[in-house]
């Protein structure tokens, strides 16, 4: 649970958010993080960036699992 609540931490959005959201802010850090763009340290933009693609990773997988687990209506 920890890990899933670091996840939306690091995506800058609720744990309550839509994925569309979801997947709208790490798109807008990637953009900002982005090794090629950020003008901070590459290693700092490197480490970001790692962090945003593995917590994206997670939370992508975990909306998968939910979606195939959660009950259909008949």
């Amino acid at each position: 649970m920890k890990e899933l609540l670091h996840c939306y931490s690091v995506l800058d959005v609720h744990p309550s958010a839509e994925f569309e959201v979801i997947k709208s802010n790490y798109k807008r850090l990637a953009k900002k993080y982005h090794p090629d763009i950020y003008t901070g340290s590459k290693d700092e933009a490197e480490r970001i960036m790692s962090d945003l693609n593995e917590a994206m990773r997670i939370l992508s997988n975990t909306v998968s699992y939910t979606h195939l687990t959660l009950p259909t209506k008949a």
